[in-house]
C-alpha cells in the first residue's frame, strides 16, 4: 500500500517537459521580444489612459493595428505631432474662455483671476466681482501691518469716469467746472474748482450730492484729478473721477444732464475695472513698496518730499500724483503712511504680481477697506 502511494506521488520530469515543450518555447519567444505585446502598452505613457479599455476605436487612427503592424520612428513622430496639436487646441479654448469677460463682463477687474483664487467675491448687484475678504482670515494681520509694515487694500469698488473738457482758449474751463459744482458742496471740502486740481498734479476728494436738491442729499465721495489744465498745453483738459460702483449709474446720469446744460458739451467715457484697477498701500513701508514698481526713482523721491511739505497746507484730503510712461500710474498721498497705485492693462498686471510676490496674505478686500480706513488720508464722509 505504501509502495503504491509513493509511485503515485513521484513525477517524471522529462515526460512533463516533453508534454509542455511548445508552451515553454512560446514563453521564451515572448520574453525575447522588445516591444510590449498589447497595443495600449505600445503607446506613450501620456496616451495610455485613453486606451486603457483596450478599445481600438479609442486609439488615434495612426496607432491602430490596421495602419501598421510595427511601431517605428515614424509612428513616434506622428504621436508627438498629435500631442502638440491637442495641446494647442486646448490652449486656444482656455484663452477664448478667459478673454470672453473683456467684452461680455466689463465689471470683472483686471486682476479678477488673482483675487478669485484667494478671496471671497461679491455676488450681489453692483458689488459683483468685488473681492470682499481674504480666505486666509488675515484681518488682525492687516491691522498690524497698517501700524508696522504695509497692507495692500483693493479699491476694486471704484470705477473711473473720464470727462474730456474744452481747451481754455476755446471755452473758459471755469464755466464747465462751475457747472460740475452743481453736484458738490463747498461746505464739505474741496470742489471741482479747487486750485489744487487745476494745477494738474494733485488729486482731491470731492463729496457729491444730488443734482439741485434742497436740502442737499449726500451721495458718495469721489477722487478727482485734472490733467492738462494749464494754458500752455495743447491737449484737452482730462478730468478723472473715481466713484463707487453702487452710485455709478446715478452719477453718470447727473453728468450727462450737466453736459447737456453746458454751452459746449464735454465727452464722458467710462474706464471699466477690466482696464484700470486701483490699490491702496497703508503702513510705514508703503512708499518703499511703491518704489519697487516706480520707473524713475528720482521723481519718486521728489514726489514724497513735495507731499510732505504740503501736508500742513492742504490737510488730509489731497494727493500728489505722478504719471509714469509705462502702463501704471502711481499716486503719492500726503499722508506719510498711505500711497495709491493704479494698474493698467497687461503691464500693470505684471507689476502687481511683482509687488505682492509671496505677500498674498497681506492683501485685503472691500470689508477690510471699510474697517481699516477710519483715519485715512482721503476722508470718506463730509466734514460737517
Amino acid at each position: 500500500m505504501d509502495r503504491a502511494n509513493k509511485q503515485a506521488n513521484d513525477l517524471n520530469l522529462l515526460n512533463m517537459i516533453e508534454s509542455r515543450i511548445m508552451e515553454i518555447i512560446q514563453i521564451e519567444d515572448e520574453c525575447k521580444r522588445k516591444l510590449p505585446k498589447l497595443y495600449h502598452q505600445r503607446l506613450p505613457r501620456f496616451m495610455r489612459r485613453r486606451a486603457a479599455s483596450h478599445n481600438m476605436k479609442r486609439l488615434p487612427k495612426k496607432m491602430r493595428p490596421s495602419a501598421s503592424s510595427k511601431f517605428g520612428s515614424k509612428s513616434r513622430k506622428s504621436l508627438l505631432s498629435f500631442r502638440r496639436k491637442t495641446r494647442f487646441q486646448k490652449h486656444k479654448r482656455v484663452l477664448r474662455k478667459h478673454s470672453r469677460h473683456k467684452y461680455n463682463e466689463p465689471f470683472k477687474s483686471l486682476l479678477h483671476k488673482w483675487f478669485a483664487k484667494r478671496f471671497k467675491m461679491g455676488d450681489e448687484g453692483a458689488m459683483n466681482y468685488v473681492p470682499m475678504y481674504n480666505n486666509t482670515k488675515n484681518q488682525r494681520n492687516l491691522y498690524r501691518q497698517t501700524r508696522y509694515g504695509c497692507a495692500y487694500l483693493s479699491m476694486n469698488h471704484l470705477i473711473a469716469v473720464q470727462l474730456v473738457l474744452c481747451r481754455p482758449e476755446e471755452y473758459h474751463l471755469a464755466v464747465q467746472l462751475e457747472q460740475l459744482n452743481r453736484i458738490s458742496c463747498p461746505v464739505s471740502g474741496f470742489t471741482f474748482c479747487a486750485q489744487s486740481i487745476e494745477k494738474g498734479k494733485y488729486e482731491v476728494v470731492v463729496h457729491l450730492y444730488k443734482l439741485d436738491s434742497l436740502p442737499r442729499e449726500y451721495i458718495c465721495p469721489a477722487i478727482v484729478e485734472i490733467k492738462g489744465a494749464q494754458e500752455g498745453d495743447n491737449m484737452d483738459p482730462l478730468l478723472t473721477m473715481w466713484i463707487p460702483r453702487n452710485n455709478y449709474q446715478e452719477i453718470l446720469n447727473y453728468l450727462e444732464t450737466i453736459s447737456r446744460d453746458c454751452t459746449k458739451q464735454f465727452k464722458i467715457s467710462t474706464i471699466y475695472p477690466r482696464d484700470w484697477i486701483r490699490v491702496r498701500l497703508i503702513g510705514p513701508n508703503a512708499r518703499d513698496e511703491c518704489c519697487k514698481v516706480a520707473l524713475d526713482k528720482e521723481r519718486h523721491k521728489a514726489a514724497i518730499e513735495d507731499a510732505t511739505l504740503r501736508l500742513d497746507q492742504f490737510g488730509l484730503t489731497i494727493g500728489r500724483h505722478i504719471e509714469e510712461k509705462s502702463a501704471n500710474f502711481t499716486y503719492y498721498n500726503t499722508d506719510p503712511i498711505v500711497a495709491d497705485i493704479v494698474f493698467k492693462k497687461q503691464a500693470g498686471r505684471m507689476l502687481w504680481h511683482q509687488l505682492v510676490k509671496n505677500k498674498a496674505h497681506l492683501v485685503g478686500g472691500f470689508r477690510d477697506l471699510d474697517r481699516l480706513l477710519v483715519a485715512d488720508c482721503f476722508k470718506l464722509v463730509p466734514d460737517f
